[in-house]
């Protein structure tokens, strides 16, 4: 009786643990992607240091695109620092 008792508990232990497991290599797995999985991809295939491989980084840091920011910001990709920095402070200077 004491040895069905022992197995049990240990058949249900090594099933929580086995769910605990797999859901925490799903978090991780979900968070190197999110968080440099994907950076460590790209820099393996060849991309490392280029201009594309750069603009991906910075998107997948902000979750925002250069397209979208131009837009935010009411300028070209060819805006010099000038132009984007008077955008800027119009924007974050309105009260």
């Amino acid at each position: 009786m004491s040895a069905r008792i022992i197995a049990q508990i240990v058949v249900s232990l090594g099933s929580v643990v086995t769910r605990a497991f797999v859901a925490a290599y799903k978090q991780a797995a979900a968070n190197a992607t999110r968080n440099g999985g994907a950076a460590a991809a790209a820099g393996s295939s060849g991309k490392a240091g280029t201009k594309e491989a750069v603009l991906d980084a910075l998107t997948r840091k902000t979750g925002m695109s250069i397209e979208e920011a131009c837009q935010i910001l009411n300028v070209t990709k060819e805006a010099d620092i000038q132009k984007l920095t008077k955008e800027a402070h119009f924007i974050f200077n309105q009260k």
